[in-house]
C-alpha cells in the first residue's frame, strides 16, 4: 500500500512539473513508479522465536503441537509440528523422540523455534546448551 501510495505522489509531482513532463526522464520515472506500484511486496515465509527451552512445551507424539510462553504472563502460542519438522540439538539432526531424552533435567538450554508464516507449523526447532 505505501509503495502505492509513494508511487502515485510520484506520478502527481512529475504532473505538477513543467519541464519534466514532457520530458523522457518524466515517461521512464512514470513508468517505474507504475511498475512499483504493481510489484510484488515482500513478505515473510518465516518467523522465529527466542525463547528459554523451559518456556517451551514439546508435543506428546511426532505430530501434534508444539506451545511456546514467550514470557511470564504471556498466554501460550502453539505451532503445528508434523513429519516435515527439524528438531536439533548443538548442532546436531535428531528425531523428536531423541531430543526428549537428550534434554537433561535442570540444565539450561536457548531455545529457536522457526515456524511458517502462512501456517504456523514449526520447520525448525532449534537448541542450543548454555
Amino acid at each position: 500500500m505505501f509503495a502505492h501510495l509513494a508511487a502515485v505522489a510520484m506520478l502527481a509531482a512529475l504532473a505538477a512539473t513543467p519541464q519534466v513532463a514532457g520530458s523522457a526522464n518524466a515517461a521512464t520515472a512514470t513508468r517505474r513508479a507504475a511498475a512499483a506500484a504493481t510489484a510484488p511486496h515482500p513478505h515473510a515465509i518465516e518467523q522465529a522465536i527466542e525463547v528459554v527451552m523451559s518456556a517451551v512445551r514439546l508435543p506428546d507424539g511426532p505430530a501434534g503441537f508444539l506451545l511456546v510462553t514467550a514470557c511470564d504472563g504471556c498466554a501460550p502460542v502453539s505451532f503445528g509440528v508434523d513429519a516435515r519438522s527439524i528438531f536439533v540439538l548443538d548442532h546436531k539432526e535428531l528425531p523428536l523422540a531423541t531430543l526428549r531424552l537428550r534434554l537433561r533435567p535442570g540444565a539450561t538450554y536457548a531455545a529457536t523455534v522457526i515456524y511458517a508464516s502462512a501456517d504456523k507449523r514449526v520447520t525448525r526447532l532449534l537448541v542450543t546448551s548454555r
